[in-house]
């Protein structure tokens, strides 16, 4: 859970979950790469995905994508890619999609 309520779910083996020590309640990382984060104006949800609204704060432009910083809150901040001729620019609001089984989970402390 994030601390503006959102929750961001991750598909790992009961054995990695062990390895780590989870535990209901474990303070953990969730860290994905850039790639694995779509964004546009709207995302329909899809079972599987994490759907995450912010800001956009950042684009720039390369010759097939599109990378977008998306300011989910003042304090956190992703980067995902958009699809060529996505519309989105500097304070639209928009949406990321991060697959559960593209979040990787960390021990915290």
């Amino acid at each position: 859970a994030l601390a503006s309520g959102a929750v961001i779910y991750s598909r790992i083996t009961r054995e990695s979950a062990e390895l780590l020590g989870l535990k209901q309640g474990s303070t953990v990382l969730a860290l994905f790469k850039a790639t694995g984060v779509k964004v546009a104006a709207y995302i329909p949800a899809r079972d599987g995905d994490n759907l995450l609204h912010g800001h956009v704060s950042q684009v720039a432009a390369f010759a097939e994508d599109r990378e977008i910083g998306l300011a989910l809150s003042p304090e956190l901040r992703l980067t995902g890619f958009a699809e060529q001729g996505a519309q989105l620019a500097e304070g639209d609001a928009a949406m990321a999609s991060i697959e559960e089984s593209s979040v990787v989970i960390a021990i915290s402390g």
